[in-house]
């Protein structure tokens, strides 16, 4: 059952590599209006979403405080960092489904759902993303 998680999180760290291709500082802060999260403020909590799933779902401590916003590429790497943490982390764990299906359709689809949003933004702010066949993907 790991190999259906560890390849979604290889997918999200794709998708999300994809979406943040041309991001860089400007991106981060690109503001879309109001009520829209800037697109490091969506990556900071695309990173507490794992912390969470990290916490319920894997048993890692419950972080005492809420980490800081950091820069859009420092945001990125974090993020990318806790991806590549909870596939090594998995490795050696038996997740059975009935553990891992709230997992799926809670943190990890929401983390997918904001990779979307990022897309979406990066295109709004110039930069639009390339099309590609996503299923033949190298992951």
């Amino acid at each position: 059952m790991n190999q259906y998680i560890d390849h979604l999180l290889a997918t999200i760290d794709y998708r999300f590599r994809v979406a943040t291709e041309y991001s860089g500082e400007s991106l981060g802060t690109f503001d879309a209006g109001e009520g829209v999260r800037l697109p490091k403020e969506i990556v900071y909590h695309m990173f507490e979403v794992l912390l969470y799933a990290d916490y319920r779902f894997l048993g890692a401590k419950k972080a005492e405080h809420r980490p800081e916003v950091l820069s859009m590429v420092e945001e990125e790497h974090r993020f990318l960092a806790k991806v590549e943490a909870i596939r090594h982390k998995i490795k050696g764990m038996e997740l059975p489904f009935d553990h891992i299906k709230p997992m799926i359709q809670g943190p990890l689809a929401d983390v997918l759902t904001h990779i979307g949003q990022l897309a979406m933004l990066s295109r709004l702010h110039g930069h639009p993303i390339k099309g590609q066949n996503y299923s033949r993907a190298e992951l």
